[in-house]
């Protein structure tokens, strides 16, 4: 058997944007949800990103990928407490940074 992988794509790995907040020239979320990534834009904190990539795979592959996006953007984390904030998944870099 020669399978890539098993599984439907039931999840997304997603990446939010929003631009110019906080004094920095771009925001990115990135992030894994069984629901669509336009829902998950609307419910995160004020509803104010906006949805710029998503993909949708297994959910045991989403959450693999989402796990070394953060692991490789470690550098570009913004630290929750400074903006008095709970997230852990918000970056500072754009999109473009964000799905390479």
């Amino acid at each position: 058997m020669n399978e890539q992988w098993s599984g439907s794509p039931d999840s997304t790995v997603y990446i939010l944007t929003r631009a110019r907040d906080l004094g920095v020239s771009s925001l990115s979320k990135i992030g894994f949800t069984t629901k669509s990534a336009e829902a998950r834009a609307r419910d995160y904190t004020d509803g104010k990103w906006e949805v710029a990539e998503e993909y949708q795979m297994p959910s045991w592959l989403g959450l693999l990928v989402e796990r070394r996006a953060h692991e490789i953007l470690k550098d570009d984390w913004l630290d929750p407490s400074v903006v008095s904030g709970s997230g852990s998944e918000v970056f500072m870099c754009d999109a473009g940074k964000a799905s390479n």
